[in-house]
């Protein structure tokens, strides 16, 4: 959208355009999700392979999300229970200038800096049509410019962004990066796939104290232990009861019948439905993760059987 030659890379003064690797170097960590295009083969497993699964910025609020802004690239379109991560629009990539100056390949000399600038240029596109879907109407617009959001350059008007942005959503998949031919990705499932698909604990620490850490890791050991308490206690019950069943007839006699077989029934009713719960909820779990592979085995087949590949 700006046309003007510029000394500086737009929007960052440190960096002089006349530097083209330090240029490209810094726009590649700027605009690149690296980790995600190296997940993109199995991005499948957590997410639609649907481009367009991308709600608008007013949806979001509908849904009760906060907006956070993320420069990194990699949490983009991420979202985590009520937050969903969006990475402001750079504002050199509304520049025609640096668009013509670094991805029109006529002044690429070097084999690595070629590369490079193709790669920095799927990533934008990726970036750029993802704002096509995110901003589509003007009360999208707006939010994207309220005061502690601003994923907008300030100088863009409604006007000059559907102008600018009017032919995003004809962006094929096989002109951006792996990462862009999906939507939103849920970062919980990102961090539960990171060790087997990254090598890595996770794939972004959301907890950063302590308490909230440990917090998320016991809960579902306090389950277990509670389960456990309670299935323990009832086979303690049982046990007393049978004991005190098989006792003298002195015994026996200082305990009415009625009494031990309501304590029978009721602990082993007790263990029964405790039981029952934790499989209900076990095949619960099972249900709903086996339905996300049935679609998305299923979706994968659908694309391939269609001459698509990822």
């Amino acid at each position: 959208m700006e046309s003007t030659e510029e000394r500086w890379l737009p929007g960052h003064p440190r960096i002089a355009l006349d530097d083209r690797r330090e240029v490209l170097d810094f726009v590649a960590r700027d605009l690149c999700p690296l980790e995600l295009d190296e997940m993109a083969p199995y991005l499948w497993w957590m997410a639609k392979p649907e481009s367009s699964s991308i709600s608008s910025l007013h949806q979001h609020r509908l849904k009760g999300r906060t907006i956070v802004v993320a420069e990194d690239p990699k949490l983009h379109l991420t979202w985590i229970g009520d937050k969903v991560y969006i990475k402001p629009l750079p504002a050199y990539i509304t520049s025609y200038h640096f668009w013509t100056r670094y991805f029109d390949g006529s002044q690429d000399e070097v084999p690595e800096t070629m590369d490079a600038s193709r790669r920095i240029r799927r990533s934008a596109l990726g970036l750029l049509r993802s704002y096509f879907h995110l901003i589509q109407h003007e009360s999208d617009f707006k939010i994207a410019q309220e005061p502690g959001i601003s994923v907008l350059p300030e100088h863009i008007t409604w006007k000059g962004f559907c102008r600018f942005s009017s032919g995003f959503g004809h962006i094929l998949d096989s002109e951006v990066s792996a990462r862009y031919r999906y939507g939103e990705l849920r970062l919980a499932r990102l961090n539960f796939y990171a060790p087997i698909l990254l090598r890595k604990a996770q794939y972004y620490r959301t907890h950063r104290e302590y308490g909230k850490y440990f917090e998320e890791l016991c809960r579902p050991w306090f389950f277990v232990f509670g389960f456990m308490t309670v299935v323990l206690g009832g086979l303690q019950v049982a046990i007393a009861v049978e004991q005190i069943a098989h006792g003298t007839v002195e015994e026996k006699a200082l305990q009415a019948q009625s009494w031990i077989r309501a304590s029978l029934v009721l602990s082993v009713l007790m263990v029964v439905c405790v039981f029952m719960f934790v499989a209900c909820l076990a095949i619960l779990y099972v249900s709903k993760i086996a339905n996300e592979w049935q679609y998305a085995v299923r979706e994968r087949f659908h694309r391939r059987k269609s001459g698509y590949q990822s």
